[in-house]
């Protein structure tokens, strides 16, 4: 389907990357399967496995913002309220509506304890603040 032949990052590499580190995203055909089985019913609009496949291209392509989960070593492309894993590698991991779920704001929260705001692109320090903010006062 999709092919990466961008590098993904190795273990504790770093990044100044403020676009898409990839080209293209890889898709294993058995992991969509089990994704599509698990997440499908959170798309009741979705008439297909090839619907699930296109809102995919459409996160991957046409995010918001994409934040890089240093802890799991993963990429979260964030549009709207859908969260798109992707690995370090370009490969798929997940699609489900999460961007506002403990594993982004865990990242968020690693981030900024460590500094590492250039791993959260397009969104300014404030910003990421007022997030982190939001979503602890919800708790």
């Amino acid at each position: 389907m999709f092919r990466s032949d961008a590098p993904g990052l190795g273990s504790g590499a770093k990044s100044n990357v403020k676009k898409n580190p990839f080209e293209n995203i890889e898709i294993d055909t058995k992991q969509l399967g089990k994704k599509w089985g698990k997440h499908k019913y959170d798309y009741p609009q979705l008439k297909d496995f090839n619907e699930y496949v296109n809102l995919i291209d459409d996160v991957f392509h046409n995010y918001d913002r994409i934040i890089y989960d240093s802890l799991n070593r993963e990429y979260y492309y964030i549009k709207g309220s859908e969260l798109l894993r992707v690995g370090e590698a370009g490969n798929f991991i997940s699609l489900y509506p999460g961007a506002g779920s403990q594993r982004v704001i865990n990242a968020i929260n690693n981030m900024m304890s460590q500094k590492e705001v250039d791993y959260f692109y397009l969104v300014p320090i404030h910003i990421l603040h007022a997030i982190r903010n939001m979503f602890q006062k919800r708790e």
